[in-house]
């Protein structure tokens, strides 16, 4: 490979780790100010479907069971705030 496309890679990792850590920013921000109950309600309705074709899926089953354990003190809300940009 050549140093020209080398460079385009490493520009186009920087601009994706970016826009990752952009993202996670936004989802620790909405995790903040967002209820617990709004949460499990938005996962209730996208999992609905999948529950009454399925009662026992795997990953709609646990997704539910997690909203509805979900707290806004919860741990994971500062990990995904502690793994932003300034700490890279």
């Amino acid at each position: 490979m050549n140093e020209r496309r080398v460079r385009q890679i490493f520009e186009i990792s920087v601009l994706l780790k970016g826009a990752h850590a952009l993202i996670e920013c936004i989802g620790g921000l909405v995790l903040t100010f967002v209820s617990t109950s709004a949460i499990t309600n938005l996962v209730n309705a996208l999992s609905q479907e999948e529950l009454i074709e399925d009662p026992n899926d795997f990953v709609a089953t646990h997704l539910l069971s997690l909203a509805q354990k979900f707290n806004r003190q919860h741990p994971a809300l500062l990990c995904v705030l502690s793994a932003q940009p300034w700490r890279h």
